[in-house]
């Protein structure tokens, strides 16, 4: 394992009964990084959760936090893992701050400005005295989310943090985590099936299917990597098409109503430029355009037929 490694998991494996919700699961985190594990549902998603949390044992394979067996003693002892996994459940009759000193009693306690501070981050200082009854469904979501911010955690294991809540509870999540990243250095792991909360906040991600990852890397590097569609508008398009055809740095090369439509790496669209021009011809507008996160994904999913699992 990377020493600076927060979570690695080797060949994880789980089934139940007949259904495989993970096949080989081989992932890396690295320390301070916003990592989005990013599928389908019913891509085994809540199930890598459920291993890393201790919650199910896997088959086969490792599973670690911080260089230790994730569940284990040694990682509650020595770090503070923040933990949202599933549907939040609550006693209804408590208030949200009462529930929230009763969930850290069971670890250890909490002052009441860390109880106070938490209710602020997540919005609800002004509800913390309310019956968790009275709450919605969005509110229990922000709740949930305060319980694993209690003990000031090095490292945030979330299951669909965004679920239920409105696009100004969204953003404000997102917010929240880039913050806590920021300002604490705090690690986070999520898991959705929502493109734009990883394309809005991850830096890094991996495309599972199937319990298995089809694709893994930092999310300039996934997009970075791939080839650009480039609009060239010239005085003359035609011979822009003949010169492009044969230039050893461009793929594809089309005719298109405004112009020139090529396929190639963005370094070769300033050489592109330089080719045209030396030819002759006048470049009024070299226009790339970078695949997004949901044409990649899109892309590596479309032919993958879902095996239903156990989750999602």
């Amino acid at each position: 394992m990377s020493s600076e490694a927060v979570i690695e998991t080797q060949g994880l494996t789980k089934r139940y009964g007949r259904t495989w919700a993970l096949r080989g699961l081989d992932i890396e985190v690295g320390r301070g990084q916003l990592y989005g594990l990013l599928g389908p549902i019913g891509a085994g998603k809540t199930t890598a959760i459920r291993v890393l949390t201790g919650l199910v044992r896997a088959n086969k394979g490792q599973a670690r936090l911080f260089g230790q067996p994730a569940g284990s003693l040694a990682v509650r002892m020595r770090h503070s893992v923040g933990v949202m996994v599933e549907e939040p459940a609550f006693y209804g009759y408590l208030s949200g701050r009462d529930n929230l000193e009763l969930l850290a009693s069971l670890s250890g306690g909490a002052s009441d400005q860390q109880i106070d501070r938490v209710l602020g981050l997540v919005g609800l200082a002004d509800r913390a005295n309310d019956k968790v009854a009275t709450y919605s469904h969005g509110m229990r979501q922000r709740l949930y989310l305060a319980q694993a911010l209690v003990p000031s955690p090095e490292l945030l294991i979330l299951d669909e943090p965004a679920s239920g809540l409105d696009p100004r509870g969204q953003v404000e999540v997102r917010n929240l985590l880039r913050k806590l990243n920021r300002e604490r250095s705090v690690t986070v792991f999520l898991s959705t099936h929502l493109l734009h909360e990883v394309e809005e906040l991850c830096t890094h991600v991996a495309v599972l299917t199937n319990g298995q990852v089809i694709a893994a890397g930092s999310v300039d590097e996934l997009l970075g990597s791939r080839q650009v569609r480039l609009e060239v508008l010239t005085n003359n398009p035609q011979r822009a098409l003949q010169i492009l055809r044969g230039y050893h740095a461009v793929a594809e090369a089309h005719s298109r109503r405004k112009g020139v439509e090529v396929y190639c790496s963005l370094p070769a669209v300033a050489d592109i430029n330089e080719v045209l021009v030396d030819e002759g011809l006048r470049v009024f507008g070299l226009i790339p355009h970078r695949e997004t996160l949901e044409q990649l994904y899109m892309r590596l999913t479309e032919n993958d037929e879902v095996t239903p699992t156990a989750d999602s």
